[in-house]
């Protein structure tokens, strides 16, 4: 099983746990969307949020090649976004996982996956 593989079956568990808990931040939306394949690779992620978060202690963004892309420390815009910077590095598969502290004083974290196919690169096509 690959590397991130196996990180999104421990994030999907995770998330699984963390929705049973109340009053915490509910993830209302992400940049890129999870699942998406994009021509090129964002210089950054935001996961925007329903209620006030601050960053947490396990973010990163890591390529399916496990070069870690995330380019310095999340940062939170409006005090519902948060935003994990990245490196641009080409094509690949990728997986984010954020984490925050929610207003209630609780650390939640998910996992967002893309494609990113490359800056003038065709897109892929079934055979």
């Amino acid at each position: 099983m690959h590397a991130v593989a196996r990180l999104l079956l421990v994030a999907a568990t995770a998330l699984v746990f963390a929705s049973s808990a109340s009053a915490h931040a509910t993830p209302l939306a992400s940049s890129p969307a999870n699942g998406a394949t994009l021509a090129a690779p964002p210089a950054e992620a935001t996961i925007t949020f329903d209620s006030p978060v601050r960053p947490g202690p396990g973010n990163a963004a890591i390529r399916d090649d496990g070069l870690e892309v995330l380019a310095g420390p999340a940062r939170v815009v409006a005090g519902r976004v948060l935003v994990l910077p990245l490196r641009r590095v080409g094509r690949g598969d990728f997986s984010l996982r954020w984490s925050i502290v929610s207003e209630d004083g609780h650390e939640q974290e998910g996992v967002i996956a893309f494609a990113a196919l490359g800056a003038g690169e065709p897109a892929p096509t079934a055979n």
